[in-house]
């Protein structure tokens, strides 16, 4: 954090640790140091209870970040670009950033996309299937349809490393991003409203949470399709 006070510090939430997810973020925020926060990829399908705490844990933030409007960081998971939804199309491949924005070395000085495929997970069936160039792109079935295909990301590295093709992703991350996308509805709808629209990009948000509010598909089970029953029973409209 002296050295390099920019740099976030990389959270990896799982159901073993999604109870004290907002505790343990905004006690690192408050030290001054950013976070990367994401989900776990490979894990199965987590448990009713642990998608229901992840809610509450997801509000806690929400409510956290509303009552400071002037903060400079806010928390990832409650900032993702909504405005896709109104573009259409999924995002494109490696969209995450990998062998662009980021990059892996190996421990034998080998550049790689990212630490998915490379040596340190991939046997070497698996990294001669990828040299070769000769890997298909199978999107899953079904996300097409999704209202949030558009803006739903792919870890390119873990499609490729439990399904041996690109561009599928897990269905242990579907629960797991519609919560995202619910919450991070409501808050970047209330926190424009509450400062006012300031701007077209401000209107593109307020836009696409309007589009994606008014198609229950996609809503999280517990809210039962309607925006007011998530926890402390604020709205995005």
């Amino acid at each position: 954090h002296r050295l390099w006070p920019e740099v976030p510090v990389k959270m990896t939430i799982t159901e073993a640790n999604v109870a004290h997810m907002a505790e343990d973020i905004l006690r690192l925020r408050n030290r001054g140091i950013p976070v990367n926060d994401t989900f776990a990829g490979g894990v199965p399908v987590w448990g009713e209870a642990s998608l229901a705490e992840l809610g509450r844990q997801l509000q806690k933030l929400c409510s956290y970040e509303l009552e400071r409007p002037d903060t400079e960081r806010r928390s990832d998971l409650l900032s993702i670009d909504l405005r896709g939804v109104l573009r259409g199309g999924a995002p494109g491949p490696f969209a995450c950033g990998a062998g662009e924005s980021r990059v892996t070395y190996t421990h034998s000085g080998e550049r790689c996309a990212c630490h998915l495929l490379s040596d340190l997970v991939l046997d070497s069936g698996a990294l001669e299937r990828l040299k070769g160039g000769a890997v298909e792109r199978v999107p899953m079935e079904g996300c097409g349809s999704c209202p949030l295909d558009p803006i739903c990301p792919t870890c390119e590295g873990n499609s490729f490393r439990l399904y041996g093709c690109f561009g599928r992703r897990e269905e242990s991350q579907c629960a797991l991003f519609r919560r995202q996308v619910y919450y991070a509805c409501r808050y970047q709808a209330k926190r424009i409203l509450r400062r006012g629209v300031c701007g077209e990009r401000d209107r593109m948000t307020l836009a696409a949470v309007k589009k994606l509010m008014g198609d229950r598909r996609w809503f999280p089970a517990e809210v039962d399709g309607d925006p007011e029953k998530g926890e402390g029973g604020a709205s995005a409209h």
